[in-house]
């Protein structure tokens, strides 16, 4: 009863309650005076209010003499007032999810507890029963939560659905990433220093035989997730790759990916791994695994056909939120930085459709070079993640990796492929017999000869780059073509054979 008075004290300045109602209800909750004189409106001086509060007046354990001046005060009755300490103060936000979101939670099934004392409250709440006095006490705010949680009354499950989809939407994106971000700054919490850093990586290359710039690749990767402020416009991934089975590349992925999510050992791994279809969203209701996690394997998880999902796989890497639908709930927004480690059998310029590629630092796992532990592997790890600072800006650092770690794809290779086409004898001679122009279909024509789903596009973004821009559209002059041609072997073959003195 004296809460209610309190709360009413608090969210009604104006409608203040008497004197003798405000000490009476401090004294009964044992709270502390001087937060409550500023609504005094009698004139006391606080060393008087504080000395009144300390002790019991006509009010104390008087219920009805309570109620009575109340309703005096108020014209509402104090039982008509919500006595939950939480719907008290959801009804003073401007909804229940406002509530949810400003409170901190270290598991998913603290949500869903939260979630049903909130309906099991309201329930128990007398006054929710009359909506025309909540109305009238609370407002069009009182009014909409009673329906609100009146909906969630209809049937069977309705309540336990609403709790799933609370827990989901407010654990992954948010509190899971808290929880574990502790973890991580605990195990990160040592001395560094720049020798403690060199010994770290001579440590690293001795065992793994790794390069300077994988050894500044890893240092990247490894700032980006400890950081979590790199621009996503920046991120990297990081892919292992070798083609021999026990190569050790999946338990150095594991290592690192358990290590920067704060693991003291690589066992747990599973908590961190996932798929490609989970990650681009492709999985129902499902969030991806990058909203609960630092960082996250994904293991073999490259399609050997990835022309329908490498877009969205580019999007994801350079995104740092991610739109899920969780089952029973609007579709929400997740804060989400894209930290992915790959694994595969194959090297990166296997699954890359364009022509090039910089989102990805490849790293090619040979052989074993070193028999270790899995203790000692983790320990080798852990050292070098540990000193791991960035000491430059992210755009510079970026920009200075980017020639040397840029990976060629199937595009590449498509228009290389393209270009020696254009090279043989037999368009040569197909040039030197044909008109005196020469049309985008010529160029067509002898690429289909010898790759019958080479893409026309760059077909003609290849003519371009070799003959130069056409003399009107989609057509070259025969002397141009063959000009760019003359300094071939298979030209000077061709035109000894045909005894061609002057062609230009």
């Amino acid at each position: 009863m004296y809460k209610k008075l309190l709360w009413w004290i608090k969210n009604h300045p104006e409608k203040p309650l008497s004197y003798q109602l405000l000490v009476a209800a401090i004294f009964a909750e044992k709270c502390d005076p001087e937060p409550y004189f500023q609504y005094v409106k009698n004139g006391f001086k606080l060393d008087q209010f504080i000395q009144d509060c300390s002790k019991s007046n006509n009010f104390a354990s008087n219920e009805k003499g309570v109620n009575m001046a109340f309703v005096e005060d108020t014209s509402f009755s104090i039982y008509d007032l919500i006595g939950s300490e939480i719907w008290q103060e959801i009804i003073c936000k401007d909804s229940i999810n406002d509530y949810i979101a400003e409170k901190t939670f270290d598991s998913q099934n603290e949500i869903r507890l939260l979630c049903k004392k909130i309906y099991s409250e309201y329930l128990n709440e007398p006054c929710f029963l009359n909506e025309k006095k909540i109305t009238q006490i609370y407002g069009q705010r009182g009014f909409a939560f009673s329906a609100q949680m009146r909906n969630l009354s209809r049937s069977v499950d309705t309540m336990e659905r609403w709790s799933e989809g609370t827990a989901n939407q407010y654990w992954f994106g948010s509190n899971a990433i808290r929880c574990i971000s502790k973890r991580v700054e605990d195990l990160m919490n040592v001395e560094q220093t720049q020798d403690l850093y060199k010994k770290a990586v001579i440590d690293l290359t001795e065992a793994f035989h790794f390069s300077a710039l994988q050894i500044e690749m890893l240092k990247y990767f490894v700032c980006q997730s400890k950081e979590y402020n790199c621009p996503a416009s920046l991120n990297k991934a990081v892919y292992f790759w070798g083609k021999g089975k026990g190569t050790g590349k999946t338990t150095i992925a594991a290592t690192i990916v358990s290590i920067l999510n704060g693991e003291k050992d690589h066992f747990n791994i599973r908590n961190y791994e996932s798929t490609l279809a989970q990650e681009l969203g492709f999985k129902d209701f499902v969030s991806p695994k990058i909203c609960s996690c630092r960082a996250v394997l994904l293991d073999e998880a490259m399609p050997k056909d990835s022309s329908k999902s490498y877009d969205t796989l580019k999007n994801r890497i350079t995104s740092d939120g991610v739109d899920v639908r969780f089952i029973h709930k609007n579709q929400v927004h997740l804060q989400a930085k894209a930290n992915y480690v790959f694994t595969s059998n194959h090297p990166l310029s296997y699954f890359v459709q364009d022509e090039s590629e910089r989102r990805f630092l490849e790293f090619w796992i040979e052989k074993k070079y070193k028999t270790l532990t899995y203790a000692e592997i983790y320990e080798l790890f852990l050292n070098f993640i540990r000193q791991c600072k960035r000491d430059r800006d992210w755009q510079e650092w970026y920009d200075s990796m980017q020639k040397d770690t840029e990976v060629k794809g199937l595009e590449s290779k498509d228009i290389d492929d393209i270009r020696s086409f254009f090279e043989t004898a037999g368009f040569i001679n197909e040039v030197l017999h044909g008109a005196a122009q020469v049309s985008i279909g010529t160029f067509y024509q002898h690429v289909f000869k010898f790759d019958k789903n080479a893409s026309k596009q760059i077909i003609r973004e290849c003519v371009v780059d070799v003959f130069g821009e056409p003399i009107k559209p989609s057509t070259w002059k025969k002397a141009d073509v063959l000009e760019k041609l003359k300094d071939l072997p298979s030209f000077k073959h061709i035109t000894e054979i045909n005894k061609v003195d002057d062609i230009f």
